[in-house]
């Protein structure tokens, strides 16, 4: 955790699982860059598979769905080629 109170996951949509259009909620699926997956959750619109993120935010558990990361705040990041 950092300065902010908040963890930070760094990676690729693998799948966007569920998205709202209409006020950006989405459920995605994150191919962290430590090699891990995790589901993230919050607002990010118009995401896509394979867009790199930068989320700041925090670690829950839902009743059903289990382990899950609640973003807070997104960077989109640019691809390194």
């Amino acid at each position: 955790m950092n300065q902010s109170g908040f963890d930070q996951l760094c990676g690729r949509v693998a799948a966007v699982i569920y998205q709202n259009c209409e006020n950006g909620y989405a459920v995605v699926k994150l191919d962290c860059s430590d090699g891990a997956q995790a589901t993230v959750v919050g607002c990010i619109p118009f995401c896509a598979p394979g867009e790199e993120l930068m989320i700041m935010g925090t670690w829950t558990r839902h009743a059903t769905h289990g382990t899950q990361f609640k973003a807070e705040r997104i960077e989109r990041r640019l691809p390194d080629n």
